[in-house]
């Protein structure tokens, strides 16, 4: 084989992974490995650790794996954290549930292109500032819950639906220390 024939066969190996990665985003799957480098670029957490705790949701059945091409659930033993491919939103739920202090969030394949895609912290703060506007309460001014009555935090806690109660007071305990929810005086 010549230089000019090894060039060619590289090349055509590079694009070949390139149209490969560039079909998996169109429908929004990725690798493990894919997704652990992309939390790595948006929020500057270690790859490896990212990556580890990935596999370890797989392994536990918190995070579904797809083969390529596949649109059922890969019930395979085998496991190829470079190989089989996860879902956008099945990783965006996993990390508002496992690690909901991370600023990132994959992007929606089906979203219009142009439009802003919030975080999910961004969409955290969201939804809880908006329940507290909708129901009448400054957010910079909150009443104390009277003896005996549940308080707003409480009532918002259960009204919005988050994952779990930590992800909750996470989120609210963010908004107060941004400045975001304040006590009335």
């Amino acid at each position: 084989m010549t230089t000019t024939e090894e060039q060619f066969t590289v090349q055509g190996i590079n694009d070949t992974i390139t149209q490969a990665f560039e079909a998996r985003r169109a429908v929004g799957r990725y690798t493990p490995e894919e997704a652990a480098t992309f939390i790595h670029e948006q929020t500057g957490e270690p790859y490896e650790g990212i990556k580890s705790q990935l596999n370890d949701a797989v392994k536990k059945g918190e995070l579904q794996t797809y083969s390529p091409g596949s649109f059922t659930k890969n019930y395979s033993k085998v496991y190829r954290d470079f190989f089989d491919h996860v879902y956008w939103n099945d990783l965006n739920e996993w990390l508002a549930k496992n690690v909901p202090h991370l600023n990132c969030q994959f992007p929606n394949p089906d979203a219009p292109k142009g439009e802003v895609r919030l975080s999910v912290t961004d969409q955290q703060n969201k939804a809880i500032l908006k329940w507290l506007r909708d129901h009448g309460h400054d957010p910079l001014k909150l009443q104390r819950g009277e003896k005996g009555k549940s308080d707003v935090k409480t009532e918002c806690r259960y009204a919005v639906g988050f994952s779990s109660q930590s992800v909750f007071n996470t989120a609210w305990d963010r908004l107060r220390s941004d400045g975001k929810i304040k006590d009335a005086k």
